[in-house]
């Protein structure tokens, strides 16, 4: 029977689960990876060749297979059309994001107490980007778990706990990293262990100026026999190397073409106009750690007070380490700081079990005596202030599109933003009665509610981010799913052809000319603009459908969407 501390921990679980998968069916593909992704993973099922992925006409090397592999088995057992697909395609990312909580739940409950526990899984399941991740049908969700699960085991045997079985799941992990995205599971490793290093060096440097040792301070080495050495890189190549056999004996160069993208191109240059400036992610944890941002700077500072406790050190290496190295590649994204998340969880965690006021010893033992917390000075109250003040503006967000779109779901509008104040104000009170651990409570379970509401109520019924749904529905209706039948000029989002079907095509010119007009399909998918560019040609065209919204794989453009077909001369 579950005691106290196991119920929370498996609330949470169940509670995260079930935001993670509502609306999923809904809510439409984002952006251009998420639909290429599920194409990807619809053609290998299709096509019954799951060795070389595949993006409409040509080879897919951007990453290896695993995750087609997991996204193609879950639209085999629930549906490769409709809503249930795009269900299919996100399911393994919510599977896998559940599964790195309850690994982090069970591990840190045995080896380091209920308290941090349940206090790093509450922190990361609500974190805004877990919860993206954890939506999408992406890779960093999966990569996610086996990272984590590597970490873990490089802690075991840094601490000297380096047995067999944690050889064993070490290289597992390790290997199926590699199979999700190529050598980053490495990198994080490596710069963890140099993270390491460097810590430990402060902490020798700093004893040589105090003369003093923390009773923490302990002696750690990695026990990496060379028997234990070479059967984890056996294991790692028995997984990996029959893929990468058979991918290159059915296409030649697919690993060196996936190498020199993955890890060349990606480092010296910001791929498909993803780059960003030293310092992008000291800006982007902001937005993306919420709504735990306001204790991330108290998360830091106690951190490295206390990285003589062995587990506070190898989290702080555990984020330090990687987070250089994702700074150094140019190519850069939001999400691909997610695999410094569960450490940053953990240091979270331990500053707040650390700062929460805690009973001394009193004279008078009817008396209440306690030591206040920095989360209880006036300084922590004015930031909940404004955590709340970006909370309730967060709320807000929907009605901005009332600038530029008709109609709109004006009472889940309502919803949202009264539940964003709500949220807000629950937390600010909590901190006002001086009682921290009740406001950062509600902050994240607050935070489970407001995401329940807009996945499950909201984004599923906003128009404006329904384009590619309803043009490709439209192309269904028609019969237009067959090759050659049709092809996008300008609108070249990659979901627009999962919703199709996966045959539409990207036209070469961006006016619908004469020319243009002769050599084409019969059916077309332009904006307002392609069509307004040519006045004489319109004649040809017959308006089946169009449709205002954004385009999300072009800066969040407004545009609006036709789909026409060419009369007959």
């Amino acid at each position: 029977m579950l005691d106290r501390p196991g119920l929370k921990l498996l609330f949470l679980l169940f509670a995260a689960f079930g935001v993670y998968l509502v609306g999923n069916q809904s809510v439409p593909l984002w952006d251009r990876d998420e639909p290429r992704f599920a194409q990807t993973s619809r053609q290998m099922l299709q096509s019954g060749d799951w060795v070389v992925p595949r993006l409409y006409d040509n080879v897919r090397t951007a990453k290896p297979p695993l995750i087609y592999w997991v996204q193609a088995a879950s639209m085999e057992l629930i549906g490769q059309e409709g809503p249930a697909s795009v269900f299919a395609v996100r399911l393994p990312s919510s599977i896998a994001m559940i599964l790195t909580l309850t690994v982090l739940a069970v591990v840190l409950r045995r080896h380091a107490g209920a308290g941090h526990a349940i206090w790093t899984v509450l922190i990361l399941s609500t974190c805004a980007l877990v919860v993206l991740a954890a939506k999408a049908g992406l890779t960093d969700s999966v990569l996610l778990l086996f990272v984590t699960i590597a970490q873990l085991c490089l802690y075991a045997a840094w601490r000297g706990h380096g047995s067999w079985s944690v050889t064993i799941v070490m290289a597992v992990s390790i290997a199926l990293a590699l199979l999700t995205k190529g050598p980053v599971a490495v990198g994080i490793q490596a710069m963890t262990l140099i993270g390491l290093g460097l810590l430990k060096w402060s902490l020798r440097w700093t004893d040589t100026l105090n003369y003093t040792r923390d009773q923490h301070s302990v002696r750690t080495t990695i026990t990496s026999p060379v028997a234990k050495s070479i059967a984890g890189l056996l294991i790692v190549l028995a997984i990996g190397l029959p893929w990468v056999f058979l991918v290159e004996k059915r296409h030649p160069g697919f690993i060196s073409t996936a190498l020199n993208h993955e890890i060349k191109e990606r480092a010296a240059s910001g791929l498909e106009g993803h780059k960003g400036p030293p310092g992008y992610y000291l800006l982007s944890i902001w937005p993306t750690f919420l709504p735990w941002s306001l204790v991330l700077p108290l998360a830091l500072v106690m951190g490295w007070k206390n990285r003589r406790d062995p587990r506070v050190r190898f989290a702080l290496a555990a984020v330090a380490g990687p987070w250089v190295m994702f700074e150094i590649v140019q190519t850069k994204l939001p999400h691909y700081l997610l695999p410094c998340f569960p450490p940053l969880a953990f240091l979270a965690a331990d500053a707040i079990l650390r700062s929460l006021r805690r009973p001394v010893d009193h004279p008078n033992a009817a008396d209440a005596a306690y030591v206040a917390g920095p989360m209880e000075d006036s300084a922590f109250g004015i930031a909940v202030l404004i955590w709340a003040g970006i909370a309730v503006l967060l709320g807000a967000l929907p009605w901005a599109a009332a600038k530029w779109f008709r109609p709109l779901p004006w009472g889940t509008m309502w919803l949202v933003s009264l539940c964003a104040v709500a949220y807000g104000m629950t937390v600010v009170f909590s901190f006002r009665r001086r009682r921290p651990a009740a406001g950062l409570t509600a902050m994240g379970i607050g935070m489970l509610g407001l995401s329940l509401v807009l996945f499950g109520l909201y984004l599923p019924v906003a128009p404006f981010l329904q384009l590619s749904k309803e043009a490709g529905q439209v192309m269904r209706d028609h019969g237009v799913t067959g090759p050659k039948q049709v092809v996008m000029l300008d609108y070249k989002e990659p979901s627009l052809a999962f919703y199709q079907g996966g045959t539409i095509r990207e036209g070469t010119a961006l006016v619908a000319s004469d020319k243009l007009l002769d050599s084409s399909p019969p059916w077309l998918v332009m904006t307002e603009q392609v069509y307004n560019a040519r006045a004489t040609d319109r004649a040809r065209l017959e308006v089946v459908a169009r449709f205002r919204g954004l385009d999300l794989s072009a800066g969040l453009r407004v545009i609006e969407v036709m789909v026409v077909k060419k009369k007959e001369r």
